[in-house]
């Protein structure tokens, strides 16, 4: 995070009224502006509009498309996490947080939060709004936490700006080394590749370096020429790569790095000032908790704004990696090939698995269903399945854009 002085594009502003959230919908990408305080969607065609404004936000830093499709804010200068709903009002989830810098949801629904804080390194915030301290300072010699975000396997990935180092957390909080120290020199933010590689950006070097799952080695996937700026936020783009926000005296701007590491502008210059995080709100949504037994049936919902009538697939796996590779692209779903997936996949199961697969309507939507009220209660209690699948779309990628935002299904 850059803080430098500011120049408002105050003949841009002038047109921006802070207004409340506006319609979020499936894929929406989004970034947070900190130094103006705005929260903005960004479209395909360049084009940006306002979601969040002064007086709801005063300092936007970290940004995450919520589980429930909700955009899920930490605001620095305020010190509260904030929800941006779908099409309704901006509300306060939690505050008196000590400079929050950046979000993830948990598959319970909980959130981490990164703070800034003599007493946490980073905090647990539950949906009701309860702030509990997650990670102490100096936990496995970590400094300071900038970014967090959840693993595949249920353990979550933490960057050490200060300490220059990327690091593996357990649920307990037990903290292990993925890699400290040289290349790395300022690292601020990650994001999964699909076979489960970490994407990490730099602050300092103001590249991205990819760093093996298994052997932990960093090496520069975009360099600092071809991304062109200080990468503040990454996100997946469903496409096997990723959107990076950047920051800096180079200017503001979006990009997108497709999986051979080209970079195209998506939207640059103003209304952009002072951009920090970047986030996408997820394709599938739906709710946090899953059980078996009466009354365990649960709705999910797909959505796809921009292909109505489109055919899509979702389909649910015991594990994440290694994923199952597209034929002839160089993405992957980051869903193993077990039984499950095979068994789910271009199929309905009903009654237990119903519109998994099958055509969303004329508004982009679909409603898939899990219902497992016909097993005994507590039989999957401590299971977490994964969800994730492909639509049609002439302009992808070998034809068909993946579901991303894997939806996790952790059952109580």
């Amino acid at each position: 995070m850059k803080h430098g002085l500011v120049r408002a594009v105050l003949s841009t502003f002038a047109l921006l009224a802070p207004v409340k959230a506006q319609y979020l919908r499936g894929g929406d990408l989004v970034v947070c502006n900190l130094g103006s305080p705005y929260v903005f969607k960004v479209w395909s065609n360049g084009s940006v509009s306002v979601l969040a404004a002064p007086p709801y936000v005063a300092g936007p830093s970290g940004v995450l498309g919520d589980r429930d499709g909700s955009l899920v804010v930490c605001d620095t200068q305020s010190n509260r996490l904030i929800r941006l709903s779908p099409a309704g009002p901006i509300t306060t989830i939690a505050q008196n947080l000590s400079v929050p810098l950046r979000v993830m949801v948990d598959r319970d629904g909980s959130y981490l939060v990164t703070v800034v804080s003599s007493t946490s390194l980073i905090d647990r915030v539950a949906r009701d709004g309860t702030v509990t301290p997650f990670l102490l300072p100096g936990a496995g010699g970590m400094r300071r936490a900038f970014h967090v975000m959840l693993d595949g396997d249920g353990r979550y990935v933490a960057c050490d700006d200060l300490g220059n180092g990327v690091y593996r957390i357990d649920p307990a909080g037990l903290v292990t080394a993925i890699h400290v120290g040289a290349p790395l020199r300022l690292p601020q933010g990650a994001a999964l590749f699909p076979n489960g590689d970490y994407a990490v950006f730099d602050g300092l070097t103001d590249s991205i370096w990819r760093i093996d799952r298994a052997t932990g080695v960093p090496t520069t996937w975009v360099s600092n020429a071809a991304l062109g700026g200080n990468p503040c936020g990454i996100t997946s783009s469903g496409d096997g790569g990723f959107y990076v926000s950047l920051s800096g005296s180079t200017g503001n701007a979006v990009v997108h790095v497709d999986a051979s590491a080209a970079v195209t502008v998506v939207a640059s210059g103003a209304p952009f000032t002072n951009l920090e995080d970047c986030a996408m709100v997820p394709y599938l949504s739906g709710p946090n908790d899953f059980a078996t037994g009466p009354g365990s049936a649960r709705t999910l919902s797909l959505d796809f704004p921009t292909r109505p009538a489109t055919l899509y697939t979702i389909a649910l796996s015991g594990s994440l990696f290694p994923g199952l590779t597209l034929p002839g692209d160089a993405r992957a779903m980051t869903l193993t090939v077990d039984g499950l997936m095979l068994a789910t996949i271009a199929s309905n199961l009903a009654p237990v698995l119903t519109a998994w697969t099958g055509f969303t309507g004329n508004d982009g939507r679909a409603y898939p269903r899990i219902d497992l009220s016909s097993l005994p209660a507590g039989l999957l209690a401590g299971l977490t399945l994964h969800a994730q699948g492909l639509a049609l779309h002439p302009a992808a990628p070998s034809g068909v854009v993946t579901i991303t935002n894997t939806f996790s299904l952790s059952f109580r």
